[in-house]
């Protein structure tokens, strides 16, 4: 692996340093100048890198998992510990929710950005307070009213859409979204309490899968 990525790299004429740890590579691309044009062709030729290396381990016989996070560009040496942090926060996050699994890039992963830098203890409390009795009624009645809730609002709240991506009659949501509206309350598709509840589901996601870990 390590050898194909220095090949990859001499490939896309990348300065580069490279360090690792365990199991993990830990790689510093670099510039003698950046700015918006000289980034953008910086990032295209790591692009590039990534699809070669995915593309030796998708045709690798070997059960080879990759997981791959980039941070964003630092102009100064001594701030490039917040770009590995960054990193590891596309890594986490790519692994942990499904629909960012192929993000690679910190600017990719947009309002993640913002959850993975509130402290879990904050974060549990926030998914406890706008969805804890949904939660609850989940684990006693096995109606999967959270997962229903989620779907609903990212099919912007079309029941046709929604049934058909839980594979559920459309009258087996009826009876769901009656039951969602009977905890949270008629309100729940407003936007101001939608916004609060689309954050609280992706945090319940987070927290959920680390849980799980």
């Amino acid at each position: 692996m390590l050898v194909l990525i220095r090949a990859l790299l001499k490939k896309q004429n990348l300065y580069h340093l490279i360090m690792i740890k365990n199991n993990q590579i830990h790689l510093l691309c670099a510039k003698e100048k950046l700015n918006g044009e000289s980034f953008v062709h910086l990032k295209r030729n790591i692009q590039t890198m990534i699809a070669g290396l995915k593309g030796f381990v998708e045709s690798s016989e070997k059960n080879v998992i990759v997981h791959i996070g980039f941070g964003k560009a630092r102009s100064r040496l001594l701030d490039i510990w917040q770009s590995f942090n960054e990193a590891y926060q596309v890594t986490e996050i790519s692994q942990t929710v499904p629909i960012m699994k192929e993000r690679t890039f910190y600017d990719e992963i947009g309002v993640y950005q913002m959850l993975k830098a509130v402290p879990e203890t904050f974060l549990t409390a926030y998914v406890h307070n706008h969805l804890g009795d949904l939660i609850a009624y989940d684990k006693t009645h096995h109606l999967n009213l959270i997962e229903t809730l989620d779907v609903y609002f990212r099919n912007m709240g079309s029941k046709r859409e929604t049934a058909n991506h839980l594979f559920i009659h459309r009258q087996t949501l009826y009876n769901r979204l009656e039951k969602i509206k009977e905890i949270l309350g008629d309100d729940f598709f407003e936007p101001q309490r939608r916004y609060c509840l689309e954050m609280a589901l992706l945090g319940f996601e987070m927290l959920s899968v680390n849980d799980e870990a």
